[in-house]
């Protein structure tokens, strides 16, 4: 669903349940060309100490700025981003992706703060902040 401008207020809440599996890491992994096995190998990930397998960082953050951007009027861009690694998240795992609109700033023209989260149950993976700008064109 696509907010209005009128709906851009805080409190504001998505939530996405989502698993991310080895196709998806491979497919991430070959767009942004990153060559770390710990991604892709799951007994290089292993003889490291790990579980298996790790979703990269990059692919969880850029799923919660698709998250926001989804939600958001044409017109929105993401300006500033503070993410916090908290866990290694590992493929297969399922988890929760949620955003929330914290404080928004101005009429027709928005600042909007949010606050990013990965989580399962009690476990927090990624916390962090978003700075997006609201223009209508």
């Amino acid at each position: 669903m696509v907010l209005t401008i009128d709906q851009l207020t805080a409190g504001y809440e998505k939530t996405v349940q989502k698993t991310f599996d080895q196709d998806a890491i491979s497919a991430y992994v070959s767009l942004v060309q990153d060559t770390n096995p710990i991604h892709t190998n799951p007994d290089f990930a292993v003889q490291k100490g790990l579980e298996r397998t790790v979703v990269p960082g990059g692919l969880i953050e850029g799923t919660l700025v698709g998250i926001a951007s989804s939600e958001f009027p044409f017109g929105a861009m993401i300006l500033e981003k503070h993410v916090n690694f908290k866990r290694v998240l590992y493929v297969g795992k399922p988890v929760e992706l949620k955003i929330k609109i914290e404080r928004v700033i101005g009429r027709d023209r928005k600042i909007i703060d949010l606050s990013v989260e990965a989580r399962s149950n009690d476990t927090v993976y990624v916390q962090g902040t978003f700075k997006a700008f609201y223009k209508p064109l």
